[in-house]
Order: C-alpha cells, then sequence, then structure tokens
C-alpha cells in the first residue's frame, strides 16, 4: 500500500499517500477498514490526519465572494466517501470538504487563502520530515474518533429547529429476546478453512451474499453464497476482489467490474449485463432491478439491469435537469436539487426535495420538510445520500442543527396531499460531525443506524427506542423485513471472519 516513506512511529508503516487516500476514500473497501481500524490506534497517523484537518478547516472559514453571475457549475468534481463500507457499490456520497473552497480564491480572498496554506502546508511537511505540527491559530481541530481524544466543547447555536428529546437505548436481550431471531453465526468460517466474508442479504433472509478466500486475502476470490438455514457455501463462478462482492436485490447481483458494473443472474448462473459508467462516476443504489446511478456533473442515470439500457433521471420532460441521488427503495426516489451550484431560475426553488413513484410517474415536492430546509441543507451540502431513508409508507430524514447534533424525522404518507410530519430524537455526539447519524435502510417496523460515538443499534419505530446489538460492528442495516449485523469477529478487518445477526423485523414483539 506504502508508496512514500513510512511515517515514524507508525507500526503499520503507512505513508503520507497511504493517508491521503484514505482521507479521500478512495480505497476499496477492504483496504479502508483495515486502514481505519489502524489509524484509531496509531498516534502517528492521527498527528498527520490532524494536520490535514486543519487546512480544510482553515480553507472552509475563508469568506466567499459572490460574483455577479453566480459560480455555475459545480467546482466540487471529485467525488468521495468519508467512510466506505462493504463495496464500493454501497451508496453514501460526500463530495470533499476541502474542494469548496476553490470558490473562495478570488480578490482579498486569494490573498488569504495563500497565507493560511502556506502555514498549512509548512505544519504537513514538518510533519513528514517527523515533527509534530503546532495547529495555526486561525484553525480549530475537531477531535479525532478515539477513546483517548479531548473533545472540543461544543459552541453555543441556535438551531431552526428546536432540539428533540435524545436517542434512548435498550439492550436486545430486553427488547426483543430470541423473538425474531433468523439467525446468529458467531464466525463465517467454513470447514474446509476458508474465509466467508459478507457483503448484502437476500432480500428474503434465506442467504449471505459474500466472497470466500483462502490463505491471503489481497488475492482475489469467488464470489459465493451462505446459506443461512443450512450454513453450506455456494461458490460461483465470479472471480472478485476480497469483500467486493457488491449487492443484491434477490434476482441479480450487481458488482464492481472495470469502469463500472457486472451484472450476474442468480437463476441463469452467470453474468448477463456490463453496466458503463466511467472512471469518474459516484455510487448507485440497486433495488428492484434498478440501477440508480449519481453522475458526477449533477445528474442520474437509471439503469434496467435486465437490459444494460441507462436513461436520464430526472428525464428531459421535467424541468430541472440536474439532481441529487438521496435514496431509493422500490418504487420511490428521493432526489433533491444540489443548493450549492445550482443557476436560480424563475420559478425554481433552491434546496427542494422530491419523491418519484417510478410505477406510477407521480412526482411530489416535499413541502411538508421546507422549515426544516435550513438544517437539512447542512446535510444536503455535504452530498450525503446517507441521512435519507425510505420505505413503502414512510420516509426517514436526518438534520443537522449544529455540528454535533444530529436528529431524525419520520415523514408518512409522503406522496399523499396531506402527509405528517413527526418528530422522532436527537443524537448529541462527542465529536464534531454533521454526519453524526447516517440511516442504511428502513421499513415498516426498523431502520438501520450508523452513530457517531455511539452503540452498535437498530431503531425500533414500536418501541420509539435504538435497540443495542451486542456484538462487533460499524452499523446495522435494514432491507425488505430483515434488520441485521455484520461485523468483523476482531472487530476492525472487514476481510476477516463476520459475526452475523439477523432478525425478521415482522416477528419482533410488539408489533
Amino acid at each position: 500500500m506504502t508508496t512514500t516513506s513510512p511515517l515514524t512511529g507508525c507500526s503499520l508503516g503507512l505513508s503520507s499517500d497511504d493517508l491521503s487516500a484514505w482521507r479521500d476514500n478512495v480505497l476499496d473497501a477492504a483496504a479502508n477498514a483495515r486502514m481505519t481500524a489502524h489509524i484509531t490506534t496509531c498516534d502517528a497517523c492521527q498527528t498527520h490526519i490532524a494536520a490535514y484537518d486543519a487546512i480544510a478547516q482553515g480553507l472552509r472559514a475563508i469568506p466567499t465572494p459572490a460574483p455577479p453571475g453566480g459560480y455555475g457549475r459545480n467546482p466540487r468534481l471529485h467525488a468521495a466517501t468519508r467512510r466506505a463500507r462493504h463495496s464500493a457499490l454501497r451508496t453514501r456520497r460526500a463530495r470533499h470538504p476541502a474542494l469548496r473552497a476553490t470558490r473562495a480564491l478570488s480578490g482579498l480572498g486569494a490573498i488569504a487563502a495563500v497565507i493560511l496554506l502556506t502555514l498549512a502546508f509548512t505544519q504537513v511537511f514538518g510533519l513528514l520530515g517527523g515533527q509534530k505540527p503546532r495547529p495555526a491559530a486561525t484553525a480549530t481541530l475537531a477531535p479525532y474518533p478515539t477513546a483517548t481524544a479531548t473533545n472540543t466543547p461544543a459552541p453555543t447555536v441556535t438551531p431552526v429547529e428546536p432540539i428533540l428529546p435524545a436517542l434512548q437505548f435498550e439492550h436486545a436481550d430486553a427488547a426483543w429476546g430470541a423473538t425474531g431471531l433468523v439467525a446468529h453465526i458467531a464466525a463465517t468460517q467454513t470447514s474446509d478453512g476458508q474465509t466467508f466474508v459478507p457483503t448484502d442479504l437476500l432480500p428474503d433472509g434465506s442467504a449471505l451474499l459474500g466472497s470466500v478466500y483462502t490463505g491471503n486475502p489481497s488475492n482475489n476470490a469467488q464470489m459465493a453464497e451462505w446459506n443461512l438455514s443450512t450454513n453450506a457455501v455456494t461458490k460461483f463462478n465470479v472471480s472478485i476482489l476480497t469483500g467486493n462482492s457488491g449487492t443484491t436485490d434477490g434476482r441479480y447481483v450487481a458488482y464492481p467490474s472495470g469502469d463500472g458494473a457486472a451484472i450476474y443472474d442468480l437463476s441463469a448462473g452467470t453474468v448477463t449485463q456490463q453496466l458503463r459508467f466511467g472512471v469518474h462516476a459516484t455510487p448507485s443504489i440497486f433495488d428492484h432491478g434498478i440501477y440508480l446511478r449519481q453522475d458526477l456533473m449533477g445528474s442520474i442515470t437509471k439503469f434496467n439491469v435486465a437490459t444494460g439500457q441507462g436513461t436520464p433521471f430526472p428525464d428531459a420532460s421535467m424541468q430541472y435537469q440536474h439532481a441529487q441521488l438521496l435514496a431509493f427503495s422500490w418504487p420511490y426516489v428521493v432526489y433533491s436539487y444540489d443548493p450549492n451550484w445550482l443557476t436560480p431560475q424563475p420559478g425554481v426553488q433552491s434546496g427542494r426535495i422530491d419523491v418519484r413513484d417510478l410505477s406510477t410517474g407521480q412526482d411530489v415536492n416535499l413541502t411538508a420538510l421546507q422549515r426544516l430546509m435550513p438544517d437539512l441543507n447542512t446535510r444536503l451540502g455535504m452530498q450525503h445520500m446517507s441521512g435519507v431513508a425510505v420505505t413503502n409508507g414512510a420516509l426517514f430524514f436526518v438534520t443537522a442543527p449544529d455540528k454535533y447534533t444530529n436528529q431524525l424525522y419520520e415523514l408518512d404518507n409522503f406522496m399523499s396531499a396531506t402527509p405528517a410530519l413527526k418528530p422522532l430524537f436527537s443524537f448529541k455526539s462527542q465529536y464534531q460531525c454533521e454526519d453524526c447519524i447516517i440511516l442504511w435502510g428502513a421499513n415498516a417496523r426498523t431502520a438501520g443506524l450508523e452513530l457517531a460515538g455511539g452503540p452498535l443499534a437498530i431503531y425500533d419505530r414500536a418501541l420509539g427506542k435504538a435497540v443495542e446489538i451486542n456484538q462487533p460492528g460499524l452499523y446495522s442495516e435494514v432491507k425488505g423485513n430483515y434488520a441485521y449485523v455484520f461485523g468483523p469477529v476482531n472487530g476492525h478487518a472487514m476481510i476477516d471472519p463476520a459475526s452475523v445477526t439477523i432478525y425478521d423485523t415482522t416477528r419482533l414483539p410488539g408489533g
């Protein structure tokens, strides 16, 4: 992995290039997980990353002059994910925050930027020479999420919205017991010494999708399926990178291949399509035979994986041609118009959120969210698809009243003329993060959660609480009727044997 000299004091021998790649989230899922686990315990790596954070925060502090003609197209041309998950096809998207400052490099702002960059790069070069940097006087470093981090006190902020009651937690044993438990696998190690790395659950809850490798995990693996009833592993005739087996809608598997995605037909047992995106496209959402791909310059392509044909979304009949993909669960596509670069037009409301029903073609503007748009835009401006989840009857979304607090809301009957907005809870993190809550799917009973600095938990809508799961893992996920957690047994390497817990949410008590 290392491309330049290793950092002094780094036990893994990482270089500044390695850390830069990790911070920009251009690594594959396995490498990202391995480095994430290491960095949380390595002072040398944390010190180096703090220098990068100082640059980014300083740049964001530079005032942005407003040119009379507007900014035109979005200057943030590179997509990244802050925490890459199981595979490149998993969908959360964040535009690189440091690139926002390119708009500020004009007039007096450019002079200030040159001074700031000179100080910041002096810090970084000092770090590369083995010296710890001194933080610039104008930059306040956010705490890096480790057990020993000294937290920066939360600033006093007057939010647009009221702060909701705090999220309550209850352990799974007390909340659910064994009711609804489909499977608990202590370790996905096969009897013949192979390692199965899960990446997804089939929508019917019958099997795990993943990859199998023997020996060195850096070698290519085979796509495989782990039957939850028998624990038997079936290998497919597909060679992939370890832990990069993609995602499935139950009939097809979409996995990274070349400059796009290959489509494997589970019933035919062969690759049937190759979707081409180009090297600069960004992550996607796959469900019900439809593959939605967020393109680089603010448009979405909708692929029919059975035919391999892609069509633009929104289509030419719509007023807007540039949109940000927020969530997709058949038949609903949730999307917004990027408020950071959309050129104002007559009758166009910047920052609006719409839902399209693909089965009927109906499109609804969620005016019920209008009063929350200032705090919603904090999340939307970060280009996250992780703050929204949609089900057949409800839409969930996260707002960011301040840099330490996120709040979850539910919008019921969202396609009707009288949707019902329900505030659910707030979560205050010890770390500075606009994405303190990340949503990983939802259904009628539960929502998948990732909580920055919080426990591994699944939100139970009936209980109004987060149900803690006692096993290694980074986040919970909801797909169809199932809520589940995959986590490496050793707690950090995503390519190691995993422990798995899966619940059938239709059978949970109190439902």
